[in-house]
């Protein structure tokens, strides 16, 4: 569902210490927005441990352009969600909290979002480090050239299959991997510190193309 995820964790002695709700800091009222700060744990010897997030992952939406066998995101109802405005608010409090953190952003498919440049270089602008996770098919050349001016850190992008007819028979739409494929091309031509990654849903249908 779309919100906000904290990754791993760092721990940090503050007894008795909480953090308010980063959501709530935002702005953001909703309570199905809402996120931990933190989160507590007692150690061996009875001490209260503070553990803080050493990343942030975002589900901007719960909308695709896809609507892939393995994946239901498509099928729920729409809802709601934050504007970019909305989501800069989040940035900037967990900024506030984390500092120069790692953000990795994802959705749904994140690129739906008109505005998705702009929430990454808003980031960027916060010293933060940015990862995006993509099915690819929205990836123009334009768009990697913008990323890669921003700064953008790192780009996931769906590859289950190099046969096309695997790949495309589970993304339900014909010339899928032919995108995903440009638009690797486009990063690897066009940046030179984006870390380029393929991410694959390993299924009966792929096993042979990569056991």
């Amino acid at each position: 569902d779309a919100g906000v995820l904290l990754g791993e964790g760092r721990a940090l002695r503050r007894d008795g210490a909480a953090f308010e709700n980063v959501a709530a800091a935002a702005g953001v009222a909703d309570p199905a927005w809402s996120a931990s700060a933190a989160w507590f744990d007692y150690d061996a010897d009875g001490d209260l441990d503070l553990y803080v997030a050493n990343y942030v992952h975002f589900s901007l939406t719960d909308l695709c352009n896809l609507q892939c066998a393995h994946c239901d995101i498509w099928k729920k109802p729409r809802q709601e969600e934050l504007d970019l405005a909305g989501w800069m608010r989040v940035v900037d409090a967990f900024h506030r909290w984390l500092g120069a953190h790692t953000l990795k952003i994802a959705g749904g498919e994140p690129l739906v979002k008109p505005w998705l440049l702009d929430l990454v270089r808003h980031a960027k602008g916060k010293g933060m480090t940015v990862g995006l996770s993509t099915n690819g098919t929205m990836l123009t050349g334009e768009t990697v050239r913008a990323l890669c001016e921003i700064g953008l850190d790192e780009i996931n992008i769906s590859v289950d299959s190099l046969d096309a007819a695997v790949h495309d028979g589970m993304r339900r739409r014909p010339g899928t991997l032919a995108k995903a494929l440009e638009a690797i091309e486009q990063f690897r031509r066009h940046s030179r510190r984006t870390d380029i990654n393929v991410a694959t849903v390993f299924n009966r249908h792929n096993q042979s193309d990569i056991v």
